[in-house]
């Protein structure tokens, strides 16, 4: 099966441990970019630069940690491998955690994205405009193109 780029897409939406790794380093890089700016210059002032190197240097053991549990049971998924590992009643809660945690953070990153848009491009667009538009575009992109 082909993508639209005409790129070999993933049978079964498996991807690969170095796939995931450049995944999960640029959704920790562009939340860096996104929220660590603002959230250490209000208290560190001109060190936060040091801030964000140590937030890509944490973010980077994450990216390891996720490629080892990826390499060690690659036939499972991240919920199933947290179940498997720590029982049922101590996996699923913290699976549930797990989840709602990326969620969160993907709420919070599109709210950032929907601020930038509107006080540097867009300032006379309503916030709850550029979500929207956004949040369709990103549904629509994942489910039918």
């Amino acid at each position: 099966m082909v993508n639209r780029w005409g790129e070999k897409m993933i049978e079964k939406g498996k991807i690969s441990s170095s796939q995931f790794a450049i995944l999960v380093t640029m959704f920790t890089i562009g939340s860096a970019a996104m929220l660590i700016p603002t959230l250490l210059t209000l208290e560190i002032k001109q060190d936060a630069w040091i801030g964000a190197v140590f937030g890509v240097i944490f973010g980077l053991l994450f990216v390891s940690l996720y490629s080892s549990l990826g390499k060690k049971n690659g036939e499972y998924t991240l919920v199933e491998s947290c179940e498997k590992l720590l029982g049922k009643w101590i996996g699923k809660p913290l699976s549930f955690l797990y989840i709602f945690y990326f969620l969160s953070l993907t709420a919070a990153l599109l709210r950032q994205l929907g601020d930038f848009m509107t006080t540097q491009i867009m300032p006379n667009t309503p916030l709850q405009a550029i979500i929207t538009c956004d949040s369709r575009y990103d549904i629509w992109d994942k489910t039918w193109a």
